[in-house]
Order: structure tokens, then C-alpha cells, then sequence
């Protein structure tokens, strides 16, 4: 009879679950309904079990209370264990008869553990585990039989005797199967929770965004999916979208477009630039960002779509603004280049006028060469491609190489040019190059040895601390003394300092033996 019983009251507790899911589904377990309403659930199916008992003795029932009741205070907590162990003692008071006080008692530990183990299992997930559901089974049935010795007489005992055995041993396991039951229920509950939010969370991710986003396929580069943004960007409706293909919108060839779409699945690039064509026919130029998402049975891509059009406009505008400035500059340098050749021809058709005296010819000389280091500077800003950096030391080359000497003679004088190829700018190109030419037409010029003989080397470098030296020593087999650079009062010594302080540069006259001059200065700004 226990046996029958038992199956009884477990259909019940089938039936509980479902009816448990829908409250579930429906409401957080935070909200105060939630627990009202499955107390009254879990109290209506100890009412019904109840209503249908093993009867024992006259007044002395058993059901499957308290199978219901732990559950009730495991699964759901104190609030609906109350409320169900409320409702059951209320009824069970109103049954009466002998088994009044065992059967009251038994509502309240069965509720009472079963919240204990309710608490337990949040503290611990390991309450969750089958030997410990079967340690709850066992603790609720043994204070159960326990509760049976409070019957009238020696009516306990015999029931003990009679039922305790099938008792621990049959309701036990079948509160550690309901609980199971139960807690997968959740389990199944919490997926569904998530699943649904994740879906939530990716739909306003998808939709919710002003940028058209398209779910595409890279094996074949059909359109799985499109947001509201891309609707309305490309013209055509969800529908149709989805029906296409992405070589209907990009001017690509199919071949290209899906070597680039493999590209992206395959992560090695997830930028792209492409030119889309719209439903009306126009085409935009837009940014891809493609991300590969893996999905159990394929990679599908997450692309981006921004329309970059106007950008690409502006950069359009601003390259042919750039070309048209650097036409500009280099005509410039052309004209300024070939003034300073007119003037430096001028100049020689003075010194040809033999009515010219030859005081005033040295003069013209040193001026012609001036303005020759000059046009050499703008020529090779004129052969740059960029127009306002100078490779100084290819011009210390060919000015080595081309300086006229003053008086004609220094066209047999060494000049050696040591360095690796540096690069300034015009801002300190322009007051260098003349302090380079004017130390060496005043060395070249001035020399006791007189110029053919002497020898010099220009050493060009940058130091570690970023500092930039330009050094002018003797390398001949004599020492040279140069009259300008042991006076104060000289033309020329003055043009050079007055040029070293444009470039908060400095300079030293024979600072070493045989280094006759250095011009050191240091640059603020992009380094080299």
C-alpha cells in the first residue's frame, strides 16, 4: 500500500514541475509573487495527497507531504515553504483525529529541513550533489518516524515497525529523484533565461545601430541577414537583401570579392575599402570591417558597413590641393633658381667690362659665388620630390666640387666630404648652406699656402644627444693660417655668426689643432 502511495504522490509532484516552470518562466524569483504563488502550488498538491492518504489507524493518515514540503523549502526557499506548510497543518489540523500532533509536526521539519538545505546549496553548489539530496531524504523520513512516537498509546511503535522500513528506504530516493527533477528544470529554465537574452542582446546590437551591418556567407557570399541601417542605406528591403548576393552590390569581380571575403574569414585581414552599388544605381564608396564568427557547422562574416564617401571626396580635394602646392613650390624654386642664375650672370658680364677696377672685381666674385651657392640650393630643392627638405650633404658634394674661388685660383684645391646623407629642412638649409660656402671661399681664398695647395675635409654628422657638427680641417702636410679666422674684424666671420645665430646654431674658430672651424647646431621638431 506505502508502495502505491508513493507512486501516487510522486505523479503529483510530476505534475508540480510543470506547473513550478510555468510560474518560473513568468516571474524572477525575486518578485514577491513568485514565492506565493509556488507555496500555494507545493500546498495544493500536499492537499491532494492529503485527500487521498494510506490511512493507518482511524485518525492516523500517510501521504507524500513530506516529500513535498522539503521540496517545497529546497527548491523555492522559507517564503513558499511557509506558505505551503501553512495551508497543509491548517488542513491537517482541520482532518483531526489521533495522528493530529505527528502529522503537524511532520509538516513543519520536513519544511523547516528542506529550507535549511535551501540555504545550504546557495552557500555551496555541492548541496546540489545526489549524496546529498539522499543525506536531506534520509534526515527529513528519520525525524518523520520520529515525530510518530508523539501517537497516542503504543501507536508510534507499531507504525514505525510497520512502515519505517519501506519508509527510509522508498522516500529517500524517490525526494533525491524529484529534486533532480527540479533542479535540472531550473537548469533548463536559466539556459532558456540566457539564450533569450543573448538573442536580445545581439538583436539591438544588430538592429539598434545607426551603421548597416550584413551576416554574410564567405563560401558563396550570399546575404544571410541585414539590419534596419542597411535597409535604408542600400534601398532594398530585408527581403530582397537576403536574397542577394554580395557581388550584386560591390563593383568587384565575384572572384575578387570572395578571395577577399576568404581573407577575412580566414582573419588575416578584417579592413576593406570597396565601392558599393545602391538599389537607384548610385554607387558609394565604404569601409568594411568584417569579423569571422564560428558558428558549430560553419565561419559566417560580421561586417560593419560605413560609407566613407565624403571622406574619400575630401582626401580627393586635399591630394589635388597638395599636388598644386608643390607645383607651386616647385616653380618657385625654378624661378628663384634661374633669377639667382640671371643675377650670377650678370654679375660675370661685369667682371668681363675691363673699365671694372680689380678691387671691385674680387668683390664681384665673392658676390657671384654667394649667389651661385644659393641657386644650387634651390635646384636641388627644385630636383626633390619633397620640396622643403634639402639632402645637405649631396649639396656639400657639389659645392665641394663647383665653389669658384675668389681671384680663380683655388680650382686646384682638395676638398673631401665625409658623412652619411642627412636631410634639413629649408629653415635651416638656406643660412647653412651660405655659412658652409662663406668659410670655405674665406679658407680657399685667405690661405698662406696659398689654394692650390691646401687641403681640407669637411666632416658632417649628428652626435647621439641629436646635436648636428659640421667640421672644417686641414689634412695637408702643412698647417694653414687663416688670417680671417684669427680676427674679430672680418666681413665675413661676422656674415657667419650672424647666419649661425638664425639656426641657434654656433661656431668655433680653430676650436682643435689643424680643425680650422666648426658649426654645430641643434633642431627642434621631426627628426631625420
Amino acid at each position: 500500500m506505502i508502495i502505491l502511495d508513493l507512486v501516487h504522490n510522486i505523479a503529483l509532484l510530476v505534475a508540480l514541475t510543470v506547473g513550478y516552470e510555468q510560474i518560473h518562466t513568468r516571474l524572477k524569483r525575486e518578485n514577491p509573487f513568485f514565492s506565493l504563488l509556488t507555496g500555494l502550488l507545493f500546498a495544493c498538491v500536499g492537499l491532494v495527497g492529503m485527500m487521498t492518504p494510506m490511512v493507518f489507524a482511524p485518525g492516523v493518515i500517510y501521504d507524500g507531504r513530506s516529500i513535498v514540503l522539503s521540496a517545497a523549502g529546497y527548491i523555492c526557499g522559507p517564503a513558499a515553504a511557509f506558505i505551503a506548510a501553512s495551508i497543509t497543518a491548517a488542513y491537517r489540523i482541520y482532518l483531526g483525529g489521533a495522528g493530529v500532533l505527528a502529522g503537524v509536526l511532520t509538516i513543519i521539519e520536513s519544511a523547516a529541513l528542506g529550507t535549511l538545505f535551501f540555504f545550504l546549496r546557495r552557500r555551496n553548489p555541492a548541496w546540489q550533489r545526489p549524496v546529498n539530496l539522499w543525506f536531506l531524504g534520509l534526515a527529513v523520513h528519520a525525524t518523520m518516524l520520529l515525530c510518530q512516537l508523539t501517537l497516542p498509546g503504543s501507536l508510534g511503535i507499531s507504525v514505525i515497525r510497520s512502515i519505517g522500513v519501506w519508509v527510509m528506504l522508498l522516500y529517500p530516493p524517490a525526494l533525491v529523484v524529484i529534486l533532480l527533477l527540479f533542479l535540472k528544470q531550473q537548469e533548463l529554465i536559466r539556459t532558456k533565461s540566457d539564450l533569450h537574452t543573448s538573442e536580445t542582446w545581439y538583436r539591438s546590437l544588430f538592429e539598434d545601430t545607426f551603421a548597416p551591418r550584413l551576416i554574410l556567407n564567405p563560401a558563396d557570399g550570399r546575404i544571410l541577414d541585414a539590419n534596419q541601417a542597411a535597409v535604408n542605406f542600400y534601398g532594398w528591403s530585408r527581403d530582397e537583401l537576403c536574397t542577394m548576393g554580395v557581388p550584386d552590390i560591390n563593383t568587384l569581380s565575384k572572384e575578387e570579392i570572395l578571395e577577399e571575403m576568404r581573407s577575412a574569414a580566414e582573419n588575416k585581414r578584417n579592413y576593406f575599402e570597396f565601392r558599393h552599388r545602391l538599389k537607384d544605381g548610385s554607387l558609394r564608396d565604404v569601409a568594411v570591417f568584417s569579423s569571422a564568427v564560428q558558428l558549430p557547422d560553419r565561419t559566417i562574416l560580421n561586417s560593419v558597413i560605413i560609407d566613407i564617401t565624403e571622406q574619400k571626396e575630401v582626401e580627393t580635394r586635399l591630394m589635388h590641393a597638395l599636388r598644386q602646392k608643390d607645383s607651386l613650390l616647385q616653380e618657385v624654386h625654378h624661378r628663384v633658381r634661374n633669377n639667382l642664375a640671371l643675377i650670377a650672370s650678370l654679375i660675370d658680364l661685369q667682371l668681363e667690362d675691363t673699365d671694372t677696377p680689380d678691387r671691385e672685381k674680387s668683390g664681384l666674385k665673392i658676390t657671384g659665388s654667394r649667389v651661385h651657392a644659393l641657386s644650387m640650393i634651390h635646384n636641388l630643392l627644385y630636383q626633390n620630390e619633397d620640396l622643403s627638405l634639402l639632402n645637405f650633404t649631396q649639396f656639400l658634394r657639389v659645392l665641394a666640387e663647383t665653389l669658384p674661388a675668389a681671384g680663380g685660383k683655388a680650382g686646384s684645391a682638395g676638398i673631401e666630404v665625409h658623412g652619411k646623407d642627412l636631410t634639413l629642412d629649408v629653415h635651416y638649409a638656406m643660412p647653412l648652406g651660405l655659412m658652409v660656402h662663406e668659410l670655405l671661399l674665406t679658407i680657399l681664398g685667405e690661405s698662406d699656402d696659398g689654394p692650390g695647395n691646401i687641403r681640407l675635409r669637411i666632416d658632417f654628422y649628428r652626435d647621439t644627444e641629436g646635436v648636428y657638427h659640421i667640421g672644417f680641417r686641414n689634412t695637408g702636410e702643412t698647417s694653414t693660417s687663416i688670417p680671417m679666422l684669427n680676427t674679430d674684424k672680418s666681413l665675413s666671420r661676422e656674415l657667419v655668426k650672424q647666419l649661425a645665430s638664425q639656426i641657434n646654431g654656433s661656431i668655433d674658430f680653430l676650436p682643435e689643432p689643424d680643425l680650422l672651424a666648426r658649426i654645430s647646431f641643434s633642431r627642434s621638431g621631426e627628426g631625420i
